[in-house]
């Protein structure tokens, strides 16, 4: 009998991560399908007899510069000299502070100039005349979406992983309880698509599929350390969910960022100080804020404040003032962050910043300048901060010092390993037994109870969102999509990899959660934050199925 449900968990250990690599792997090649058309939304033609530029993008910078959308091989023409954008299915023109400005039919322009059919626009010496293209619907085959993998099917197929894991965790804990908080989590999940079907009408839910694949896997875990916690994760998601439906709608006007850059600016900072004036210190940090019986990270809803920090429209983000000011916010974040000592939490702003700053210059040197200057200021940190110092000194050296800073390292290192390709069973390892195995530690947890491949391919579905990130802002339509996804792919990543590498000693103990699987409300509102920035940049996101014709979908 023994041997027979050994039989039946070992079974399920090995069919759980290939379900959801069979998710996963249908969810990214579905999202990157039935894009829309690639052709020009409209044309500069500099004469009659001249071929026209094509404007290709809803924002683009036109200059002499060779990296800009539209170049102009004009010398009276600033290397960045104008944004050409569109709103709303109309379009405007702003100067970017260059030399000989703007004029639009021969009248000098200040600030953002409407323009269209026939408009004559003025940069330099070069006069470009507006012609907008027939207003087509864009028309996406249905041959080019994949047909197997509907919302509805991913959804069940989801539900049924989560059966999966529930089920090999009840083998081992023994406790049908256990069962409660997935059925809890599995309802959530189908509301959320009702919703999203139903109301929101929109085309695609193979992002929110794999948020929650990863949610739900980090669900049953928190439940098989205590029922409670499992609940509690549900919570937050939904938490989480009501974040991720209004950041979507509040971003659709892009230029909203313009106003409210500043305002965010104020709540990113003012979530890092209430936990630099009431913070408590867990492990080293004084990040944590406990009110009645509950408890919270204002650092991690500082992300998704930051992200619109980062971001900005064309016509703003080409201002030197942008950078100037990002840089500002970013140093009072990283001081504050210094001063409560969660150096991790810093680490993971600078990652960001490190995109943004990338995305708005595009050159590597300024790159290599600010990861230099970074390395200096962690030189000086390890220097004044003898906690930091001590995590360092731990590095390549866990084993020596596995009775003191390096025992929940030298463990994890060991427990993680032991539990192979296909793991011991969820609840069946001895990590669970260290302190924060189920939060700072969770992928050593996974490692051991689900075996290395599962944790891989969860940790690879939370890679993949750069790469989705990467393809589909291309054609985004705005800057601030493109470089706000980035920016928040860029961040899950950047905290995975943190997170991954502190357990196994190869950096310093981050004190990051592993996003969406480690136990940590806070850090599971914040993941579903960030989760929208990346489903904005997709412009279906903003579109509805309304026509079906000919085997076309019209949208």
């Amino acid at each position: 009998m023994v041997e027979t449900i050994e039989m039946i968990a070992f079974a399920l250990r090995i069919a759980a991560p290939v379900l959801a690599l069979i998710i996963l792997t249908a969810c990214f090649v579905s999202m990157n399908r039935g894009k829309r058309e690639d052709k020009p939304l409209a044309y500069l033609y500099p004469s009659p007899d001249e071929e026209p530029y094509e404007v290709m993008f809803w924002e683009n910078l036109i200059g002499r510069n060779e990296s800009c959308d539209i170049v102009l091989k004009d010398m009276y023409v600033s290397r960045n000299h104008a944004v050409l954008v569109s709103r709303n299915g109309k379009w405007y023109i702003s100067d970017i502070d260059s030399r000989s400005g703007v004029a639009v039919n021969g009248q000098k322009i200040e600030n953002r100039c409407p323009i269209g059919e026939g408009d004559r626009i003025q940069l330099g010496k070069t006069v470009l005349t507006m012609r907008e293209p027939p207003q087509n619907r864009t028309r996406v085959s249905d041959r080019h979406r994949s047909k197997f993998v509907s919302g509805t099917l991913l959804v069940i197929m989801t539900a049924f992983y989560m059966l999966l894991l529930t089920t090999e965790a009840f083998i081992y804990i023994n406790d049908m309880k256990i069962f409660f908080p997935s059925v809890a989590f599995m309802l959530a999940m189908f509301g959320a698509y009702y919703v999203s079907v139903t109301v929101m009408k929109r085309p695609d839910f193979e992002l929110e599929t794999i948020a929650f694949l990863l949610s739900g896997t980090g669900v049953v875990m928190s439940a098989t350390y205590m029922i409670e916690w499992g609940f509690k994760q549900i919570v937050s998601m939904l938490i989480g969910l009501v974040i991720y439906a209004f950041i979507i709608w509040f971003i659709k006007v892009p230029d909203r960022s313009k106003y409210w850059h500043y305002i965010m600016a104020v709540v990113a900072i003012g979530l890092v100080a209430s936990a630099m004036l009431f913070g408590t210190a867990v492990n080293g940090a004084a990040n944590w804020i406990y009110i009645g019986g509950f408890s919270l990270q204002p650092a991690e809803l500082a992300k998704v404040a930051y992200m619109f920090i980062c971001a900005g429209t064309l016509d703003r983000i080409r201002k030197n003032r942008y950078v100037v000011g990002l840089f500002i916010i970013t140093m009072i974040i990283f001081y504050m962050l210094y001063d409560i000592s969660d150096i991790g939490m810093a680490a993971v702003f600078f990652g960001a910043f490190l995109i943004a700053v990338y995305m708005w210059s595009g050159n590597l040197k300024a790159i290599v300048i600010v990861t230099v200057a970074a390395l200096v200021a962690v030189g000086v940190i390890v220097m004044l901060k003898p906690y930091v110092a001590d995590r360092f000194r731990v590095i390549g050296n866990v084993f020596e010092y596995s009775d003191g800073k390096g025992y929940q390292q030298s463990r994890a290192l060991v427990f993680g390993a032991s539990g192979g390709f296909f793991g011991l069973g969820i609840g069946n390892g001895n990590l669970r037994y260290i302190p924060i195995s189920e939060s700072d530690l969770m992928f050593s947890t996974m490692s051991e109870e689900t075996g290395l491949f599962n944790v891989l391919i969860l940790v690879s579905a939370i890679a993949g969102l750069v790469l989705y990130a990467r393809s589909v802002t291309v054609k985004s339509r705005s800057v601030f999509y493109s470089m706000a996804a980035c920016a928040a792919s860029g961040l899950l990543l950047f905290q995975a990899a943190l997170h991954i590498f502190g357990g196994l000693g190869m950096i310093p103990m981050t004190g990051l959660t592993l996003p969406f699987l480690s136990y940590g409300g806070t850090s599971m509102m914040a993941c579903w934050g960030l989760l929208a920035f990346i489903k904005s940049a997709d412009e279906r996101t903003y579109q509805r199925i309304s026509i079906r014709k000919r085997g076309e979908t019209l949208i």
